[in-house]
């Protein structure tokens, strides 16, 4: 098992309420719990007509990693999807 973290960002397709954001939330604990993966899913609140912003960091093996990231960028919630970085962890 190679452990691997990767950082991204993405723009939220709509207006997002607390309760999507919490929804979210919930679907990315289950998730990632399930597959060992741990990191922070940040959210800053857009103005006027930006309806805001996700960063994220990802760390976990390798391929369970790429799947996720697969799974969220094919996620209609958000769009203008960039990988920052993607690199194994050193030990």
């Amino acid at each position: 098992m190679s452990t691997h973290y990767i950082v991204h960002v993405s723009q939220a397709a709509r207006a997002l309420r607390p309760h999507d954001l919490e929804d979210i939330l919930e679907e990315a604990r289950s998730y990632n719990a399930r597959h060992g993966i741990t990191g922070v899913l940040l959210f800053a609140e857009g103005e006027g007509r930006y309806r805001g912003s996700f960063m994220q960091l990802l760390e976990g093996d390798e391929a369970a990693i790429e799947a996720l990231r697969k799974r969220i960028f094919s996620d209609p919630r958000h769009h203008t999807k960039e990988r920052l970085k993607n690199l194994p962890i050193s030990a």
